[in-house]
């Protein structure tokens, strides 16, 4: 029988769970195994206690109690009234040992999008769970519905807003797109035809029983005012962020939102207001195709790529909207909605899962976006080829959102991007210095318990701490919001 083995460090977390089972299969494995389902998968090891310190150790079951836990388990699994679906195969329970005691092992995968959320007790709205620092937490009703929207297999961006009309689309915005699809196919029958056939090819617009055409979710996200989109979508927002000052009191040299009344606010159009202020200070390298000059980088696309990726894959049901970060040392795209697939996957490409299908149709017409799955491992590739650090790509609950994060941080690298194109980083000051020697005397520490200890602002002292852990000067663990940094062995 395989053999256990614990260190010191290993505790209960967001894909681990220790379950006593002294009486038999507790309620609450249920519970663990619903919010593993419905997140990032774990294991829970049923014989196993953590206690205060942390420190686990056995139940001291008996081979007959892990032989009535084994029944139990697989026939309440294929219970329906217990669960919603079974996703734990027989060979993902074994039986291990620990101390000397048989413990039981079971595997528990992150279900399908398909088959989300993953609920208990015949009661989808009581017994649906998720995994978070803290354990397992009763989901939101907002958190059942972005599941249940994600489950659907129709494109969810082609649904038809009957209660508005064509007005509530920006004329300047669609002629802008119009112009640039000329551009790239100047013999696509619809250009003539005027707007309204135009935009139904596109699928913005669509007529229905009452003879009269109402935009698509895509095309009212996609060309519509933004104080119009707000009716349908009441979370919908766009941010656009640059940090560069140096003074605490700066949230930001520069800013475009799109309720600021001045520009449309659709995607569209935010788009293109961004793309440029985002790449505008990166180096363009001198390189020649034929006898035209290629005036940007791969990193430029891959900066394009990931705007796109974020407004393509965002939930605009979901809370605090789309953000984009720009900073001297890196670039962060934060949208609304967790990710579709596992992150592993969507760095090895090849399938495309974009939350808003249409909405990505649109972009790939005016050359933006890949609808081949290509587009993170572009953004990958790009990293690689100016020997930066790989980027961050992972997703967050309560609320649902997912992080992009690409640095231009070289690899082994830590006080310049110089050899790069990328706009470089500054050499270490004081506040690193203070940052280290902090750290040295405190041992582990929140990134908010480090800038109110020395007084120095969230966002700086963020940033410092990011660049230390680019240069192995300093390490972390835990999930973004309970993130501890401390300094590398």
């Amino acid at each position: 029988m395989e053999v256990l083995t614990i260190n010191e460090r290993t505790r209960e977390n967001r894909q681990l769970e220790f379950e006593k089972a002294k009486g038999g299969l507790p309620s609450s494995f249920f519970e663990t195994y619903s919010s593993f389902s419905n997140t990032k998968g774990g294991t829970i090891y049923l014989g196993l206690e953590e206690l205060k310190d942390h420190t686990v150790v056995s139940a001291m079951l008996g081979e007959d109690d892990i032989a009535k836990l084994k029944t139990d388990l697989f026939s309440l699994m294929n219970d329906p009234k217990k669960v919603s679906v079974n996703l734990i195969a027989e060979d993902e329970v074994r039986e291990v040992e620990y101390d000397g005691y048989p413990v039981l092992m079971v595997a528990v995968r992150p279900a399908p999008r398909e088959l989300r959320p993953v609920y208990i007790n015949s009661n989808i709205m009581t017994g649906s769970f998720r995994r978070n620092a803290d354990g397992d937490y009763h989901c939101t009703p907002g958190e059942i519905k972005a599941m249940l929207r994600d489950a659907e297999e129709k494109r969810q961006d082609l649904r038809v807003l009957q209660d508005i009309g064509l007005d509530v689309l920006c004329e300047e915005s669609i002629a802008s797109y119009k112009s640039r699809f000329r551009s790239l196919h100047p013999e696509n029958v619809f250009l003539n035809k005027g707007d309204v056939p135009f935009l139904e090819f596109l699928g913005a617009i669509r007529l229905e029983d009452d003879g009269i055409y109402h935009p698509t979710v895509a095309g009212l996200l996609m060309f519509g005012y933004a104080h119009k989109i707000v009716y349908e979508f009441p979370e919908y927002f766009l941010d656009y962020q640059e940090h560069y000052s140096e003074d605490e009191n700066v949230r930001w040299t520069d800013r475009v939102t799109s309720d600021s009344g001045d520009w449309s606010g659709c995607l569209f159009d935010f788009y293109n207001r961004v793309v440029n202020k985002m790449t505008s200070d990166l180096k363009v390298p001198f390189r020649m195709e034929g006898i035209e000059r290629i005036d940007e980088s791969t990193l430029h696309k891959a900066l394009r790529e990931a705007l796109c990726n974020a407004i393509s894959n965002a939930d605009f049901h979901q809370r605090r909207g789309l953000v984009v970060k720009k900073c001297f040392d890196r670039v962060e795209f934060h949208n609304p909605g967790c990710l579709r697939m596992p992150a592993e996957k969507a760095f090895e490409g090849g399938d495309s899962d974009a939350r808003n299908k249409t909405v990505l149709k649109m972009w790939s017409l005016v050359g933006v976006g890949e609808r081949a799955g290509s587009g993170v491992p572009m953004i990958l590739s790009a990293c690689e080829e100016f020997g930066f650090v790989a980027p961050e790509l992972y997703d967050e609950y309560n609320p649902d959102r997912t992080h992009l994060i690409i640095r231009f941080s070289v690899k082994g690298k830590a006080d310049s991007v110089e050899n790069s194109d990328a706009k470089p980083d500054t050499k270490y000051g004081d506040k690193e210095k203070k940052i280290l020697s902090f750290l040295l005397n405190n041992g582990q520490c929140k990134a908010k318990d480090i800038a109110s200890s020395l007084g120095f602002g969230l966002s700086t002292t963020k940033t410092i701490l990011y660049r230390l852990v680019d240069a192995g000067l300093i390490s972390s663990v835990g999930t973004v919001k309970n993130k501890r940094y401390f300094l590398a062995k």
